[in-house]
């Protein structure tokens, strides 16, 4: 057998029996379905019959699989099928000896092929539909308890991300205001984990039900996210496309002082993206100015002055751009906002490599470094890597600065950020160009 799953294709000929054997793909099994008489359903000739013979538990742990497009754990199945574990566990094992499941090795996931699910979402869309609202209701909870900014916490939803991922088309279709907490409670994680993708996607679908909605502050936020992931991407028109929309959302809203700093704040990173400091400086002072009337020693009056750090620091004026990002770095302490020391830290790094101040870079990206793992945000964890790495090598230490390079690549590889990868691919070779002269 050649090409495509060969667990699926030996499932899938399994099901139609011998006069399919010489199929050699999934797709030929499958166009060998697709080929019978129009008036015969083969699925219906295949699996018709044994519907009536499957017990209760058996119905329910295969609704339960429709919803996964990859092995699901015996504990999320169990769950979603309303089992003990062990009743979970029979159903599951007596499916697999009926060649009707593709079990690991172990036996611990299981696997419903899709020509399978199709014919149940057809055949038992009730019981289907019951399995879909447990994996929303227990996907919903999990992030509610496990996201925001419970750090700590973020292993658990790494580890359950798929049976998340199952859900989420669910938790779109259903009620605004739960997918309006559900992107909040899991903004801190996607963002940390490098899931930009997933984020974009969930952040576009709930903005568009907000608006339809007519919840257009929770829109604002959204069209607010959808931009911040734009520029981590470093694409400045959407960024600058999206605060437009967050600024129109809650005018719209009648929204306050606050809303109205956020949406100056992201047309600000739009502008700095497009390099035109001036004007990305008027409008980070602008939002510092707003966000201080309302509170001057907040997360957020820091995160404006690390903006303004920023665009001083491009426009070579190092002496304001490390006033202020010891003024944001100072507050962010004194409130405990652990991202936010984690992030000034690190740009005090970076001032210092423009500075050609090496052992001072090299202190601070180690002391951010350990910040940012503590918190788990892959993005800081990346840069800093590359701060400690050109450090060492510009105190001429490339073998020490090596395995941090080399973490950078990868995690930038792994975010998708071109800008980034290239400048930590420049130092990776740095690092690795006395030990290729050897």
């Amino acid at each position: 057998m050649t090409g495509g799953n060969p667990l699926l294709l030996r499932w899938t000929i399994g099901q139609l029996g011998r006069s399919a054997s010489q199929c050699r793909t999934v797709a030929e099994a499958c166009t060998y379905l697709q080929n019978a008489p129009p008036d015969n359903d083969p699925l219906e000739y295949i699996f018709g019959d044994l519907l009536d013979t499957f017990a209760p538990s058996e119905t329910a742990v295969l609704a339960a699989l429709t919803h996964f497009a990859e092995p699901a754990p015996v504990k999320w199945i169990a769950d979603l099928a309303s089992l003990a574990e062990r009743q979970a566990v029979t159903a599951l094992d007596d499916l697999t000896d009926r060649a009707l499941l593709v079990a690991d090795p172990d036996g611990k996931s299981f696997y419903l092929p899709p020509l399978a699910a199709k014919f149940l979402r057809d055949k038992r869309p009730e019981a289907v539909s019951q399995a879909g609202d447990r994996l929303a209701e227990r996907a919903y909870a999990l992030a509610l308890e496990n996201g925001y900014r419970n750090y700590e916490r973020f292993p658990l939803l790494e580890a359950e991300w798929s049976a998340l991922t199952a859900a989420l088309p669910h938790l779109v279709q259903g009620d605004n205001t739960r997918l309006q907490k559900l992107c909040a409670a899991l903004e801190d994680f996607l963002n940390f984990s490098g899931r930009w993708d997933e984020r974009l996607s969930l952040e576009r679908q709930a903005e568009e039900k907000a608006v339809a909605a007519n919840d257009l502050s929770n829109a604002g936020w959204r069209a607010y996210r959808v931009g911040w992931v734009s520029y981590l991407r470093g694409q400045s028109a959407e960024v600058l496309a999206s605060a437009a929309r967050a600024e129109d959302h809650w005018k719209r809203a009648n929204a306050g002082p606050f809303e109205q700093a956020t949406a100056i704040r992201l047309r600000g990173v739009g502008l700095e993206l497009e390099r035109n400091c001036p004007a990305a400086g008027e409008a980070y002072q602008q939002s510092l100015d707003l966000f201080r009337t309302i509170n001057p020693n907040s997360a957020n009056v820091a995160m404006a002055l690390n903006d303004l750090a920023s665009v001083a620091r491009l426009s070579h004026d190092y002496a304001t751009a490390e006033r202020d990002y010891r003024e944001a770095l100072k507050i962010a302490n004194k409130i405990g906002e652990r991202e936010g020391v984690a992030s000034c830290t690190g740009n005090l790094a970076e001032l210092a490599l423009d500075r050609s101040d090496w052992p001072a870079a090299e202190e601070l990206a180690r002391q951010a470094l350990a910040l940012a793992e503590e918190v788990g945000r892959q993005e800081l964890i990346g840069s800093n890597c590359r701060r400690l790495a050109e450090a060492m090598v510009r105190q001429r230490r490339p073998t020490e600065g090596l395995p941090y390079a080399q973490r950078a690549v990868a995690t930038c590889a792994k975010l998708r950020l071109p800008g980034d990868l290239a400048y930590a691919q420049a130092v990776l070779k740095e690092c690795e160009s006395p030990l290729d002269s050897k």
